[in-house]
């Protein structure tokens, strides 16, 4: 038996010790996945967060005589993102299209120094 399924079952059987140490063994694993996929340290610290959250509830979904901890955890934080991206799709769309209206339009204020090239072309 590998240490990560000794540390699941220690967790299951209610030793939160066990549980500190999983979640210290992998939080860099899972918080790299969740930067590279957001390029965002506060997002990527939400997700990560959201993450073990998902596992300390599953957790019991966790066979380790079919696999591997860290395959099945890392499947759960790219299933994770997916179902992030999918949410927040929507609000990026919206983001990307008032990023090209003129300042006046805006529901946000413009950027100090931003010039809007396509205007000043004509287009």
């Amino acid at each position: 038996m590998d240490a990560d399924s000794s540390l699941v079952e220690r967790c299951l059987s209610g030793d939160e010790t066990a549980w500190e140490d999983l979640v210290k063994v992998h939080t860099r694993r899972v918080y790299a996945i969740c930067y590279r996929f957001t390029s965002s340290d506060v997002e990527a610290q939400d997700l990560t967060q959201d993450v073990f959250l998902r596992v300390f509830r599953s957790l019991k979904s966790f066979r380790a005589h079919e696999g591997i901890f860290v395959v099945w955890l890392t499947r759960l934080t790219r299933n994770l993102l997916i179902d992030h991206y999918r949410r927040t799709r929507a609000e990026r769309v919206t983001d990307s299209i008032e990023e090209q209206l003129p300042c006046s339009r805006r529901k946000r204020p413009c950027r100090p120094g931003r010039r809007f090239v396509g205007r000043a072309r004509g287009e």
